[in-house]
């Protein structure tokens, strides 16, 4: 999943206006599905490193993809007992509408792109950032089989977004340049934005009919296998990918059972960063669900580093990443709470951050 995909920022406008009607509704007429009240509390009883008892025991996330790659680490946590060891019951629940049913009451915590969410903030709907999830993402761009040089592009058709002057394609174009491919140099390059997703691309690379394009580590190999050259392999790091969200007044009303359930979650991270548990992961999620075929297998060891097992939200990655995606930054502290997650850090014996 890539959040820095104009078509997809300019669905999550659309999804924003979507919320703020949400919200006017849900002013006028009860949820049908209402957020569990309790009085707001210090977590960990005032300062100590010690979680207090749970405000509420049943907690909603929602997730919208099947990636496992982005999940994993919440059904580790729910399979291994980790949830019901701190006294939480945790329903996952993959659904289009993340930020809808967080608004509306019938999710409590969800995981969702940070530049939506603050666009989302900045319109006035009451989200906080609570907790990183994956804070990388891979950057590969690949060329198709016969374009050996920058040169090689002209007249041909590259997928970098929606072409210069885009904040996504910029960003791409510099980490080209960076390789020692400089397309602005290269006249008659036509940038396309062909429908589809990571995928479809992937595809009109293999077959030649795009030159060149952003892709995932799942499509290395076949790029590879169909003559096409890796220009760019990297990961961005830090670089906030997405992150664990919650309404303002749940965030106040929960925290210690936001903080148990970060503890919890922190716990399933560390064992899907262990390589040597991919075959229990992988057969966790097969039992779960998920499709397991042989590029999971094959490409699992790059899911991993996209994750800070802390899921702590670097300061340094956030800024990146609104800055790549052309949001303005209203500070990181208007839109994050923190507390919770730190609380949940010194609990397992981590530095706070």
């Amino acid at each position: 999943m890539n959040r820095r995909d104009p078509a997809r920022m300019r669905w999550q406008r659309v999804a924003i206006l979507g919320i703020i009607t949400t919200l006017a509704i849900g002013a006028c007429t009860p949820a049908a599905e209402a957020t569990p009240s309790a009085p707001a509390s210090t977590p960990g009883g005032g300062g100590s490193d010690e979680i207090g008892p749970p405000e509420v025991t049943d907690v909603s996330l929602g997730v919208r993809t099947g990636n496992i790659g982005s999940v994993a680490p919440m059904f580790i946590a729910r399979d291994r007992g980790y949830y019901e060891e701190e006294g939480l019951n945790v329903e996952i629940i993959v659904t289009d509408q993340v930020q809808e049913g967080i608004v509306g009451g019938s999710l409590h915590l969800g995981i969702f792109d940070p530049d939506a969410t603050v666009e989302s903030i900045h319109q006035g709907v009451p989200l906080l950032m609570v907790a990183g999830n994956r804070q990388r993402e891979p950057l590969i761009i690949a060329a198709a089989e016969g374009i050996d040089s920058a040169d090689d592009l002209a007249g041909k058709d590259v997928a970098l977004g929606l072409g210069p002057g885009d904040p996504a394609t910029n960003f791409r174009l510099d980490a080209l340049t960076e390789a020692g491919w400089d397309l602005e140099a290269v006249e008659g390059i036509r940038y396309v934005s062909p429908p589809g997703g990571s995928d479809a691309r992937a595809e009109l690379l293999y077959a030649g009919q795009v030159a060149l394009t952003y892709v995932f580590p799942r499509h290395k190999l076949p790029a590879q296998e169909a003559g096409g050259t890796l220009i760019v392999d990297d990961y961005l790091d830090p670089f906030l990918n997405d992150a664990f969200i919650a309404t303002e007044e749940w965030t106040a009303a929960n925290p210690n059972t936001l903080a148990r359930f970060i503890k919890a979650t922190i716990r399933g991270k560390q064992v899907f960063v262990d390589l040597s548990e991919k075959d229990a992961v992988l057969d966790l999620m097969e039992a779960a669900g998920f499709e397991v075929g042989e590029n999971e297998r094959a490409f699992y060891e790059f899911d991993p580093p996209q994750h800070d097992p802390d899921m702590a939200i670097p300061l340094e990655g956030y800024e990146r990443l609104l800055a790549a995606s052309g949001v303005e930054d209203p500070g990181f502290e208007e839109v994050t709470s923190l507390d919770s997650l730190h609380l949940a850090q010194r609990a397992l014996g981590l530095p706070e951050r």
